[in-house]
């Protein structure tokens, strides 16, 4: 059966008993389930299967918790969102729609208790190709505005003063990411209140997702559309004058096509219950900083080939105040955290997690040494790779046996690159009028490199060379004179152009590609990669790059046909990222294209690529 796609909604109330939006007037009484429509409102269409949102629970008279789900059942068997008395507390939910486009709900509590609901839907899930594909990740903290962290934004938030932090580049997040998934949590505020966050900033803003009181950190999961340029908005909303330290960790995002996972609703199960008398998955109590690790795969509805799961993590019987982790490795000092309580406070907290091997989950319990808690695990759905997904193409020309490492010269990375590449293109057949006899020298790769610094447009008291001597040193070892015309420099005005032009080159042309990377200072190849769409060996463009095999020539790098994701190429760490060119000594004019290297280059993406 095919998975379901998803589409953000900026957050709307669609259910608040206080006043009767959604149709339900008054308080909720124990163990009696209620149904209100969702289909039709908030921007939902009546073809959604399944919704994300955040349920709120206000004006209990008892302690207890509430049930969401697609069917109406007085004595629901797992829970969706835990509390105590007189704590307004919210959870958010991805939750399966019963027949017509409802969800109901169910407070379970001491006979005659009562208690208000609220709901605010945030996105949909619809079983086509309208929507986004997911991409789970392992969670990355891209927020964090306590003195001394200071991640995304700086210092704590005002009450009514919406802060926007970006969220694409960060934590593994795409620029073609619209929306997702994560964890907001507060800590430090000096009134209670409630945080909203969403794409767009609002000072007064008509929904809430984390509700909390005073002293009492909390956290909450989210999944929400991302703003212009890649960013969310928060803000607290309190007294006047109070203010708050927010924290927000990214478990996962969505991409307007076809290269992610796409999602399968489930009515709740519990697949983890470490209780005594229960045992499920797991038997006995956790232990402060000691990781633990259950199977989901083949549990609760969840199929061998899930690569994520949602669901409803809770905690109760703790000795101390703490956190709990979750996510698919195991690790017992995580950085992030998934759900914060005191002690003697039943929680819970929703998840959207990536699966680890095997199809398992790893739950870390952090608190001071010999406390111990019990950890619960709700399943309520599944995301599997997309059947939708189009053809994958994958290619790479390198040898392991070609590489040249620059070392004990570091400024010769284009030399030995150089080296590298007409190699790579000796090993692989070698073209018309070709002269290179492969070689790994240290002296051949000195030669190539004053080679170069003689022709190139470089100042002669800087450092290595530049993408004119690069070039120039290619068609001349390899093809016997600088104007073979085989290698050429190409600058372009986007990352996405210069790697699809690097892409289209290798497939093309079957050699290697330079790539002028940390600002222009440091020359790499690109012999290899991974695209979905149109095939580029056919001459189309119309093909989506997932990554590239990359070798840096500095050995203490590491890289050697390095798989790199196209995320991390794109904004990953120094040594990934290919970024623009932004070196100024070049201030000559090229005898070949006639071009100033500094104007030719100057914030440009570079690359040296075969045109034949």
């Amino acid at each position: 059966m095919p998975g379901a796609t998803y589409v953000s909604l900026t957050p709307t109330r669609i259910l608040d008993t206080r006043n009767g939006t959604g149709g339900l007037l008054g308080a909720f009484t124990s163990h009696v389930a209620r149904t209100f429509g969702v289909a039709g409102r908030g921007g939902v269409p009546t073809s959604a299967i399944a919704v994300t949102g955040n349920l709120t629970v206000t004006g209990q008279t008892s302690f207890g918790y509430l049930y969401i789900g697609r069917v109406a059942t007085n004595d629901p068997t797992s829970s969706t969102l835990n509390f105590p008395l007189g704590d307004d507390r919210a959870n958010g939910v991805t939750v399966a729609l019963g027949g017509g486009g409802t969800l109901s709900v169910t407070y379970v509590a001491v006979p005659g208790a009562s208690a208000q609901v609220i709901f605010d839907v945030t996105g949909y899930f619809t079983p086509d190709t309208s929507g986004a594909t997911y991409h789970a990740l392992t969670p990355a903290r891209v927020l964090d505005s306590r003195d001394g962290y200071w991640i995304g934004l700086s210092g704590a938030s005002s009450s009514h003063v919406a802060r926007t932090f970006t969220v694409s580049g960060h934590g593994g997040v795409p620029s073609n990411a619209i929306a997702v998934t994560g964890n907001l949590t507060v800590t430090g505020q000096t009134a209670l209140g409630y945080l909203y966050m969403g794409p767009n900033a609002m000072n007064n803003p008509g929904s809430s997702t984390l509700n909390f009181p005073l002293g009492d950190d909390r956290a909450n999961a989210v999944t929400v559309a991302l703003g212009a340029g890649g960013t969310l908005s928060v803000t607290y909303v309190a007294a006047p004058g109070a203010s708050a330290q927010v924290i927000f960790d990214v478990t996962g995002y969505f991409t307007p096509d076809s290269t992610g996972a796409t999602y399968h609703a489930l009515t709740p199960a519990r697949v983890l219950d470490s209780r005594d008398g229960y045992w499920i998955g797991l038997s006995g109590a956790f232990s402060s900083h000691v990781a633990r690790t259950f199977t989901v795969s083949g549990h609760g509805g969840v199929p061998s080939n899930a690569i994520a799961v949602t669901g409803n993590l809770t905690v109760t019987g703790q000795t101390a105040l703490g956190y709990l982790y979750m996510g698919p490795n195991a690790t017992n000092d995580p950085t992030s955290s998934t759900l914060n309580f005191p002690l003697g406070d039943d929680r819970a907290n929703a998840v959207t997690v990536a699966l680890g091997a095997g199809g398992t989950l790893s739950v870390t319990y952090v608190a001071v040494p010999g406390a111990t808690a019990q950890v619960i695990f709700d399943v309520t759905g599944y995301f599997t790779p997309s059947s939708l997904r189009p053809v994958t193409w994958t290619f790479d020309v390198h040898d392991a046996g070609t590489d040249r490492w620059q070392d004990p010269d570091y400024t010769g990375c284009t030399a030995a690159s150089t080296e590298s590449m007409l190699n790579t293109i000796a090993h692989n057949g070698s073209t018309s009028g070709f002269v290179w006899q492969p070689t790994t020298s240290y002296s051949t790769q000195e030669s190539i490199l004053a080679f170069e610094r003689e022709h190139m447009t470089m100042l002669t008291s800087s450092a290595g060379t530049d993408p004119h001597g690069w070039r120039n040193a290619l068609n001349y070892y390899g093809w016997g004179s600088v104007d073979a015309g085989v290698y050429r420099d190409s600058a372009y005005s986007s990352f996405e152009a210069a790697a699809m032009a690097a892409v289209s080159a290798i497939a093309m042309h079957h050699e290697p590609v330079g790539i002028l990377a940390r600002s222009g200072s440091h020359g790499q190849v690109v012999t290899g990669y991974e695209v979905t769409g149109a095939d580029p060996r056919t001459g189309s463009t119309d093909f989506s790059i997932v990554g590239v095999n990359l070798t840096d020539p500095l050995q203490s790098v590491g890289y050697r046909d390095t798989w790199i994701a196209i995320a991390d190429w794109r904004s990953g760490g120094s040594w990934v990222r290919f970024s623009q060119y932004l070196q100024n000594d070049s201030p000559y004019q090229d005898p070949i294209d006639g071009q100033i290297g500094n104007d030719e280059w100057d914030g440009m993406w570079v690359i040296i690529d075969p045109v034949k």
